[in-house]
């Protein structure tokens, strides 16, 4: 009977070590599995927050960034995105948290 204990124990420890850690890790959400988020109803630009934004003097930190235009339409690893009245996108690029520079696509 002893042995029966012990040999089911064996068994059941050995399942136990063989656990696949990897498969109980959660995946991805799905703006990391896109590298983007966005923010629905953000990140319009008006035509005084467009003149402003190109006077600035670069580089200016994320916090004034978003100080003074609010959160983008949508952003990626490397760039927040607002949109213009006429549907221009204005990339703004991060290096860390100083915005470097603006493109107009």
């Amino acid at each position: 009977m002893k042995s029966r204990l012990w040999i089911g124990l064996a068994i059941a420890l050995i399942g136990c070590s063989q656990t696949d850690w990897a498969a109980l890790t959660p995946g991805p959400t799905a703006a990391e599995q896109a590298n983007t988020v966005v923010y629905g109803g953000a990140g319009q630009l008006s035509a005084e927050e467009w003149a402003a934004l190109r006077s600035l003097a670069w580089p200016q930190d994320y916090s004034d960034m978003k100080g003074s235009f609010g959160f983008p339409a949508w952003r990626n690893e490397t760039a927040d995105v607002y949109v213009r009245a006429d549907g221009a996108e204005i990339w703004v690029f991060y290096e860390g948290r100083q915005a470097t520079r603006y493109e107009v696509r």
